[in-house]
């Protein structure tokens, strides 16, 4: 929890550093996405040391092998919070003013649930074996929800009036 809250922080600073407005639902999603993150963290923590039977390898984390499916169940539904949250910033009149057309910004959300429950799938598999940020870096797939996450944020922000 206090990483995400700290990532949170890190963008309403940012915003207000440089004079941006920021929506309350958006340091939501971001306080919800990252804290889904830091639990697929703890359960890759979680699944290694269960694979190895080293559960002494947990002591002095605050949580133990027998907590691993309320971890996992937190995790999947931060991940839908998250996607809560980034829906009412897209219906609030604040997405309104920033972009010209957030309707555009429903295809973002549908990237960020692909994204988000392929970070959870390859957790449930053991497949990730780091942590989901730091996987995010190496990933090929990622960058490629990136690019279009970017492509769809200029298409939602860009005045198509000189169409008409």
């Amino acid at each position: 929890s206090a990483l995400a809250i700290l990532y949170t922080m890190r963008i309403w600073i940012g915003a207000v550093a440089i004079g941006a407005p920021v929506s309350s639902w958006i340091l939501g999603f971001s306080y919800f996405f990252f804290l889904s993150l830091a639990l697929a963290k703890r359960e890759v923590d979680l699944l290694k040391a269960k694979a190895s039977s080293k559960s002494k390898d947990l002591r002095g984390r605050g949580y133990v092998s027998m907590d691993e499916p309320i971890i996992r169940a937190l995790g999947v539904a931060m991940s839908a919070g998250a996607l809560i949250f980034l829906a009412l910033y897209i219906g609030d009149a604040q997405a309104l003013t920033t972009f010209h057309h957030p309707q555009f910004l429903w295809a973002l959300m549908v990237l960020v649930e692909v994204w988000m429950a392929r970070i959870w799938i390859l957790t449930f598999r053991g497949e990730m074996n780091s942590d989901p940020v730091e996987f995010a870096t190496r990933d090929r797939f990622t960058w490629a929800i990136a690019a279009l996450a970017v492509v769809i944020m200029i298409f939602a922000q860009l005045d198509w009036s000189f169409l008409n």
